[in-house]
């Protein structure tokens, strides 16, 4: 077949493939086709890589600022320790302190009852 339809002259508006284009031309506008489409393959898998990368920096990102923070927050617990024990350490001192005064302030007032029996004696 030559491409040309039995029914030629069509009617009007019924597409149908032009018989005055050759073979050749015909594989051209195919092979075009198929260039056109691989480019918008091409594009689309290029965009897909753009975004999958913007998606794993944004989630560097995130993880890095996590850290971070994590980092901040470990450092502001031990610093708080820190504080801590320095309290426990002067509270127990002053503790200490008392407990020396007033033994001593004991000792005062055994030595002094001692003297008041001894005197009554």
């Amino acid at each position: 077949s030559s491409g040309i339809n039995a029914e030629w002259p069509l009617r009007p508006g019924k597409k149908v493939k032009n018989p005055a284009l050759s073979i050749a031309a015909r594989q051209e506008q195919a092979k075009e086709r198929r260039r056109k489409m691989e480019e918008e393959r091409s594009q689309k898998l290029k965009e897909a890589a753009e975004r999958k990368a913007a998606r794993a920096a944004a989630e560097i990102a995130l993880q890095e600022e996590r850290s971070r923070k994590e980092r901040e927050e470990k450092l502001e617990e031990d610093k708080i320790q820190v504080e801590m024990v320095a309290l426990r350490k002067k509270i127990r001192e002053e503790q200490q302190e008392k407990l020396v005064i007033y033994e001593k302030k004991k000792e005062k007032q055994t030595e002094s009852y001692k003297a008041e029996l001894a005197a009554e004696y």
